[in-house]
């Protein structure tokens, strides 16, 4: 949930309603973490959040020990990281490649930045999608993603 009032201003230029809601609940980010990633290491981790949104997973994060760099094509998801102090880059998931971030993360998280159908009639291009998450992933890296469709 977003209080600051400089943050609910930002936010409200997002493309996508549930982003803009500056009500909306960190709850589900909580869970994530205690079903999922209890045991992944945060401490000194660097983690690449596909999709932001409200930057809630790296607020968790950062609690936890880690820093989270988001990547967007929202202005105002990128605009709201930067004000948060998060490293931001605007672009598309599909270019992950161009950003020149090989090896450079010890975890990817995306929760429903993701579609199963920009693929459906490219599996090469699913595979490149997927060539593309491991280059920047780390050896001993782990990876949280769940597609929203």
């Amino acid at each position: 949930m977003l209080t600051d009032p400089e943050e609910i201003r930002i936010i409200a230029d997002a493309r996508q309603a549930n982003v803009r809601d500056p009500q909306r609940s960190r709850a589900h980010f909580d869970r994530i973490f205690d079903d999922f990633l209890a045991t992944a290491a945060m401490e000194g981790a660097t983690l690449l959040d596909l999709g932001p949104g409200q930057f809630d997973f790296g607020v968790l994060a950062a609690a936890r020990g880690a820093k989270t760099v988001g990547l967007d094509n929202d202005p105002a998801v990128v605009r709201l990281g930067r004000h948060k102090g998060f490293e931001v880059a605007e672009g598309r998931i599909q270019d992950l490649a161009d950003l020149g971030w090989t090896g450079r993360f010890n975890g990817i998280f995306c929760k429903f930045s993701f579609n199963a159908f920009w693929f459906h009639a490219d599996l090469d291009g699913l595979d490149r999608m997927v060539d593309q998450l491991a280059a920047v992933a780390s050896p001993t890296s782990w990876g949280w993603i769940a597609p929203w469709n």
